[in-house]
This record gives C-alpha cells, sequence and structure tokens, in this order.
C-alpha cells in the first residue's frame, strides 16, 4: 500500500537542513526547516560515516542531488531546456538556484498542499515572475490537481523536464510505474522530454549494512514501509522504457568521479535515473 500523502515527513526537514548545510539550501527556507531534527541525529551520522567509508546519510543525499543537479544542467545548456517540474519539490532550494542561474527558466515547483503552504509562505517575495510553487497530488491519475494537468500547462513548443528526488523508494513499485507512465505520457508531445529522480536498488541495498540501516530508519521516520526496487540497472531501465519513455540510462557516484562528489570511494549506495523522451526523439 503506498503511504498516505497528506502530511510533511519528517525525512523532509532533514533533507533540507542537508542542502542548507552544505551550501545548496537558501536562509530563507532555514525558519521553516526546524534544524533541531538534523542535529539530533548527527551522533548516529558520524557513526555510520566512521563504518563505511565516509558515507553517512548527508553523503548519499548529496551525491544524488549534484548527480540530479548536473544532468538538469547539461539539459539547460545543451538541449535549451526552459521548462522544469519539481515534485515532490519538498525544502530543496533547486528552484531557486536553478532561476537565479537561469532567469528565462520557468520552474514550477509542486507538492502536497501543507508543503506548498509553508514554503510559500518561506520564499515570499524571493520567486522570480518564472518560478511557482503549487500542489499536486502524484496519486491523482487525471484531472485538477494531477500531474498531467500541471505538466499539460505548459508550452508544447518547448523542452521539458520533471524531476522527482527522494520519493520512489516511498512507493511499491507498482506505484512508480504507474507514475512514470503517466509522466511520460504527460509529456510525450513536447519535442524533448526529460525524466530525473533517484533510487536505492536492490544490489544497493543487498551489499551494503548502512542502506539496509537507512531504509529500516526511514521507515520508521516516515511511519511506512520503505520499498526496495529492481535487481540492477537493466531491470529499471527496462521499466522505465516500459512506461513510454524512448531512452534510458541508471547513473551510480563511482560513474562521476568527475563531480568530486563526497565519499567518492564508498560502495555505491543510490542510483540517479534519467530518462528522455518527446517527439525529436521519436521521428
Amino acid at each position: 500500500m503506498a503511504p498516505t500523502t497528506t502530511r510533511i515527513s519528517p525525512t523532509a526537514y532533514y533533507t533540507g537542513t542537508t542542502w542548507l548545510r552544505h551550501d545548496l539550501g537558501d536562509k530563507a527556507l532555514e525558519q521553516a526547516l526546524q534544524t533541531w531534527r538534523y542535529d539530533l541525529v548527527q551522533p548516529l551520522m558520524r557513526l555510520g560515516r566512521a563504518m563505511h567509508n565516509g558515507a553517512g546519510l548527508d553523503e548519499v543525499l548529496l551525491q544524488r542531488h549534484r548527480i540530479i543537479d548536473h544532468l538538469l544542467d547539461r539539459e539547460i545548456q545543451d538541449h535549451g531546456l526552459r521548462q522544469i517540474v519539481e515534485v515532490p519539490c519538498g525544502l530543496s532550494a533547486r528552484g531557486l538556484r536553478t532561476c537565479q542561474a537561469h532567469p528565462d527558466v520557468v520552474y514550477i515547483e509542486a507538492d502536497l498542499p501543507h508543503m506548498v503552504e509553508m514554503k510559500q509562505s518561506a520564499l515570499a517575495g524571493r520567486l522570480s515572475s518564472g518560478h511557482s510553487i503549487v500542489p499536486v497530488d502524484l496519486l491523482v491519475p487525471d484531472g485538477p490537481g494531477s500531474l498531467g494537468a500541471l505538466i499539460g500547462g505548459l508550452d508544447p513548443a518547448q523542452p521539458v523536464a520533471l524531476i522527482m528526488e527522494g520519493m520512489l523508494n516511498y512507493f511499491d513499485e507498482q506505484t512508480i510505474r504507474d507514475i512514470w507512465t503517466r509522466g511520460a505520457a504527460a509529456m510525450a508531445s513536447f519535442p524533448r522530454s526529460t525524466y530525473l529522480a533517484d533510487v536505492a536498488m536492490k544490489p544497493h541495498i543487498n551489499a551494503s549494512g548502512l542502506a539496509r540501516m537507512f531504509m529500516k530508519t526511514l521507515s520508521v521516520v516516515a511511519r511506512g514501509h520503505m520499498h526496495v526496487h529492481f535487481t540492477g540497472r537493466p531491470a529499471a531501465t527496462d521499466a522505465l522504457l516500459a512506461a513510454g519513455f524512448a531512452t534510458a540510462t541508471v547513473h551510480e557516484p563511482s560513474d562521476h568521479h568527475d563531480l568530486g562528489l563526497p565519499a567518492a570511494n564508498a560502495p555505491d549506495h543510490i542510483a540517479v535515473l534519467e530518462a528522455h523522451g518527446g517527439t525529436d526523439m521519436t521521428t
């Protein structure tokens, strides 16, 4: 069963504080972050680093965040991407950073109403004309409030990107396949579509005591079962292709030593998924 989508998970506060503490956040979000949650568990995080080649939860979160940032920037620079939807946006400052670097980008942050209200209040007066924060529910298949309706309001003549960070392992595999299918269909009429997300796959969990510990901890903190998907890269890419994307690639931190990621010598605990579609990919 999919977890409830009516409240803000404590993990959202932790990840938001991680971005802030590592120069990827924004001071305007600090009051909303409840940073005491982050500080409370740091002794445990330090133990995790000592036991796993410097890879604690922060390092894994930073790895995925920076890989997604790298792939997004490549789309902006090389493929003229100017329309981005990030859902769930949580307390990430990626939208602010992207719009500051690229003022002509339309950036829509989307999440459930509680998070949207909190973030709108925290960033009042900070959003550019092309930057908005709106409610959406990924479990709504169509109509108002759905992902399809949100993407359908964008310019169909321009490339589009959809980012889903820190979400997939909260849902069972059939639910994320359904979300992917709806996302791929919603973006199919755009000239180029890009999908970026992260996932902990079965090989990551099976090979790492740290990963198993984190998944169990997150299950308790989020008050819901954490799901582990896919037996490896081929299974993940096959699922994305089956959902309707034209191409799919799985990136792991060890593939990106050029990015200077933290804990570069630690085993991979997470993967970033990249998929593309759109009319230019099928002609």
